[in-house]
């Protein structure tokens, strides 16, 4: 394969893989924020982004940015010209993502500046007419670096030209900035902004001004071009407006007009370059035929009519169009042509028109026998906007079925070496409303009042409108002569200090076309009322001699203002009575010192308007009417011999006036007897003996009136059977359960037993305590048995003298847990040792033992001297639970007291051993259960080597020589080391 083959398949490898990978994603950092030097990074607001995908995006179609930066839910883009300004810094409290993108190796020659936007995504900041919130929203963030905020950004230099040469040159080698694909800015030869230079191509300076000439030549060779698209825009309408995005610092004082190319502009380095949506390769050089330079578009423009952004209808003229050329010198160098695309002007319509037609025009004209491919696509729309583009590639795109709001369009064109773009906004607005006019309702329209009220309210809030009412207006039109009219101009009209007479309130609303409407509302305020008062001197009353006074009551008289007097008089028919009267004056009037017969009493009353209203009442005194007294000396009585006394009750016996005489007498008996308190209700007799007495009761009222009445008193003597005891039979206790309650109150008499009495049977172990003198009662309380088999006798005695005995045993057996039980000997009184504490040595306990804590289980804790306290407790383990032999449990317990951990437990140690002694004594010997040690018998002795130098434990070791000649050697020993 010869060269010029190997040339053009290298030519379009290089053309393939600039198209397909132009930029892509560089790494994602959550979480992380940068922290810019706002003097020399510039950022971009982009609007109507809220993803990361989107973002990434936009920053893509941007061929100056290199990173895209979603904090919050707002996007923006970064150019990055110094390493440290774009460093990713993780931050938690804020929702951060970074994105960087990689390009090609070196970028298009343009510069993401203040002022400089993406086509209808974006706005810069910190410009005059950005919302102030979204530049203050970014400036709280405290990754800006300290003294920096938006506001205090420098000013660009407006000539790039003043800048340092040298600042601008690149290098001949490569300056890494955190990574192999991060890309360096520079200068290109023939823009005055910074570009991509991260592959060195040691270009020198005079190379570079070769390359701005050429792009003069390519500004003046373009010129006639420019005016071609000037004449194709139709009749009528003047070419597209631009606006230059004034520099950061600077002020937009006027829009300016679109310039056409090649005019020198008056005012140098205030206009920027459009970045080309096709950014050349590495080696791609300006085509000297069709680079040219254009002012960048406006690119939002605010319709004050409906408060929306709209989009440029024409980006102008393309940036200048790039010749790709390899650096080979066989191949010719490739020109990809951008063409001028104009969509027309922004549209306008007014419902219910809701379809339009757009055409796209192209400069030039595609070359004979071929013809451009159009694709159109909707950039943005109205939210309730459900439609779609369905002739997206044809040259005219005819719209229907629009909804009121914005929509903007892009139209793609395509052809044989070439590519442009066009836009356009199309607005929609809402159909023309055709005012009516608004109704005015006052409600109530009558209302009536009476004095004393003299306030109300009016409520015109319920008049109507098709659009909105923007005044009420309410006047008082007629009414009585006051100091001032009432007005207001507020839906509801509040009244008050009304007089009385007849008023005529006028409302009127005007809507928001100024059209108005009235109504009125009448409200007739009426004199109160006096009605006369109403006496109530209260219904006539009834007493009965000895009562001779009464109260009357006349506070239920009534008026519909207010009663200022009462005054009570004796009637005509009553004045020869006899009666005291006070509070004449008052409500009430108290009578006394009545007599027998008719009194009748008058009340007037007076109200505030001297009205008056009399009434009367009738009080009727009746003579007195005094009936005997009942006496009542209760139902007749049986009773058993003997007696030692009874009670006479005579409470029972009435009177109308009251008993205020009492009398017992025994009137007939077998024997005399004895009373007490014969002149009360309530009396009492002893001595009786078997027979039938009688018994009067008589008793006299106030008047002297008198009754009597008779009791009779049976006493018989009656057969007597003994009582039977029940002691409760046979129980069983089990240590160190030590306490029981012998019940013996099943026992029987038919009189009722009298006494008990219980007795404990001189077998029983002497050991047991009977608590609380229940020995003498129907339960026997019991505590601190020991082993063995306790009797106790119960006798029980009735009201005669009999007796009955029966007899209970308790079997107290030993304690299962017995070969367990440890004896814990503590240095503290036994008062001294709290809950708490008990609660800690519990757990030490189970730390010494290696158990759990609930494992340890304490029986008792008592006393064992003043000053020391004794604690037996066994140790469970195991599934099932079993008791761990106390032996054992000592054995480790001494082992870790009383040598190792001397001072691990609360209080001192003075002995630990196991509750029953359980030494074998080497069979020459018994255990003592009190000092736990041998007591050997005769001939034998305790073998003190073995005690105090081996084991420690309490032997009777055989008493023989070998032992005898031991103990005298160390004895000898002893000695010859005391006299060395």
């Amino acid at each position: 394969m010869d060269s010029g083959v190997r040339s053009a398949l290298l030519l379009l490898g290089l053309i393939a893989g600039y198209l397909c990978e132009q930029c892509r994603d560089g790494g994602t950092y959550s979480n992380a924020v940068i922290s810019p030097n706002l003097e020399t990074t510039k950022i971009m607001r982009v609007s109507q982004v809220s993803s990361l995908a989107a973002c990434t995006a936009a920053c893509c179609d941007l061929p100056s940015c290199d990173l895209a930066w979603l904090v919050e839910g707002r996007c923006y883009v970064v150019n990055c010209q110094h390493q440290e300004s774009c460093e990713p810094k993780t931050i938690d409290p804020v929702k951060s993502y970074l994105t960087f993108v990689l390009r090609p190796v070196q970028r298009p020659p343009s510069l993401l500046g203040y002022g400089q936007m993406m086509p209808n995504r974006g706005h810069p900041m910190a410009i005059p007419g950005v919302p102030s919130e979204e530049a203050s929203r970014l400036r709280d963030l405290p990754f800006l670096g300290k003294g920096h905020s938006l506001e205090e950004l420098p000013e660009y230099t407006d000539d790039y030209r003043e800048m340092e040469p040298d600042s601008f040159q690149s290098s001949g080698k490569q300056v890494p900035k955190g990574g192999a694909d991060y890309m360096d800015w520079g200068l290109l030869p023939s823009m005055e902004g910074p570009f991509n230079s991260s592959v060195g191509n040691g270009r020198s300076l005079a190379e570079k001004e070769n390359g701005n000439a050429r792009l003069d030549n390519l500004a003046k060779g373009n010129e006639s071009e420019w005016a071609t698209v000037l004449d194709h825009f139709p009749e009528g309408r003047s070419s597209p407006s631009l606006e230059k995005i004034p520099l950061p610092g600077k002020t937009r004082e006027k829009e300016e007009v679109f310039q056409p190319p090649g005019q020198a502009s008056n005012s140098p380095g205030e206009e920027v370059l459009m970045p080309s949506h096709n950014p050349p390769s590495a080696n791609l050089e300006f085509s000297p035929t069709s680079t040219e330079k254009r002012p960048i578009l406006t690119v939002t423009q605010w319709n004050s009519d409906h408060g929306i952004e709209v989009f440029p209808t024409d980006p102008g003229p393309s940036q200048s169009i790039l010749t790709e050329q390899l650096t080979s010198p066989t191949v010719a160098p490739k020109t990809v042509k951008e063409l001028t695309v104009f969509a027309g002007d922004n549209v306008l319509i007014t419902l219910p028109q809701n379809d339009v037609e757009l055409k796209a025009f192209v400069v030039p004209a595609p070359p004979s026998e071929t013809s451009y491919n159009y694709e159109w696509s909707l950039i943005s729309h109205p939210v309730d906007y459900q439609g779609g583009i369905e002739q997206k590639y044809m040259q005219t795109l005819n719209l229907s079925q629009l909804s009121v709001g914005l929509y903007s369009f892009k139209v793609a064109v395509s052809g044989e070496n070439a590519f442009g773009e066009g836009f356009v906004n199309v607005t929609v607005k809402p159909a023309v409303r055709t005012n009516q006019s608004p109704v005015a309702v006052a409600s109530p329209k009558v209302q009536e009042l009476s004095l004393p009220t003299t306030s109300t309210f009016i409520d015109g809030s319920q008049s109507t409108d098709d659009a909105k009412i923007v005044s009420y207006y309410w006047e008082e039109v007629k009414g009585p002569l006051r100091e001032q009219k009432a007005s207001a101009d507020s839906p509801v009209l509040y009244l008050s200090n009304l007089v009385p007479g007849n008023y005529t309130f006028r409302l009127t609303v005007i809507d928001s076309d100024g059209a108005a409407n009235s109504t009125t509302a009448l409200v007739i305020v009426n004199k109160p009322v006096d009605y006369p008062p109403l006496a109530n001197a209260g219904p006539n009353q009834v007493i009965t001699l000895p009562q001779n006074f009464i109260t009357l009551n006349g506070n239920q008289s009534s008026d519909d203002h207010q009663i200022v007097s009462y005054e009570w008089s004796l009637s005509q028919h009553s004045k020869s009575k006899v009666v005291a009267m006070q509070g004449v004056r008052t409500p009430y009037l108290q009578l006394s010192a009545m007599q027998e017969g008719d009194y009748t009493f008058q009340l007037m009353i007076t109200d505030s308007s001297r009205q008056q209203s009399t009434a009367e009442v009738t009080v009727i005194v009746q003579p007195e009417n005094n009936s005997p007294p009942v006496a009542v000396a209760g139902p007749d009585k049986e009773l058993i011999f003997p007696v030692e006394s009874m009670v006479l009750d005579g409470s029972r016996s009435t009177d109308d006036q009251g008993i205020i005489f009492y009398h017992w007498e025994n009137i007939s008996g077998p024997s005399a007897v004895e009373m007490e308190n014969i002149d009360k209700a309530v009396a009492t007799v002893t001595g009786l003996q078997v027979g039938t007495y009688h018994f009067r009761l008589t008793v006299k009222d106030r008047q002297g009136l008198s009754s009597m009445a008779t009791l009779s008193v049976a006493v018989r003597e009656e057969n007597n059977n003994p009582p039977r005891a029940r002691a409760g039979g046979r129980h069983v206790l089990v240590l160190p359960n030590n306490s029981i309650s012998l019940d013996g109150s099943r026992s029987t008499d038919d009189q009722g037993i009298v006494s008990y009495l219980w007795i404990r049977d001189g077998q029983s172990p002497a050991a047991g305590d009977v608590i609380h003198g229940s020995d003498h009662s129907a339960s026997l309380q019991l505590i601190n048995l020991v082993e063995g088999v306790y009797t106790f006798h119960l006798k029980v005695t009735d009201l005669q003298g009999d007796s009955d005995i029966d007899t209970a045993t308790v079997e107290v057996q030993p304690d299962p847990k017995k070969t367990g039980l440890v004896e814990l000997i503590l240095q503290v009184e036994v008062g001294q040792l709290t809950e708490l504490q008990k609660d800690m040595l519990v757990r030490q306990l189970a730390v010494l033992l290696n158990v759990l804590d609930s494992d340890i289980r304490i029986q008792k804790i008592q006393a064992h001297s003043d000053i020391s306290t004794v604690v037996i407790f066994y140790v469970q383990s195991g599934q099932p639970l079993r008791v761990i032999q106390a032996v054992e449990v000592a054995r480790t317990l001494h082992s870790q007291l009383l040598k190792e951990k001397a001072d691990f437990l609360l209080f001192k140690v003075l002995r630990v051993d196991t509750e029953v002694c359980h030494l074998k004594c080497s069979g020459h010997g018994h255990c003592d259960p009190i000092t736990k040690r041998c007591i050997c018998y005769q001939l034998w002795m305790e073998n003190l080597i073995r005690s105090y130098l081996s084991d420690g434990e309490s032997n009777c070791g055989k008493f023989g020589r070998s032992s005898l000649a031991k103990i005298l050697g160390s004895c000898w020993e002893i000695v010859f080391w005391i006299c060395k």
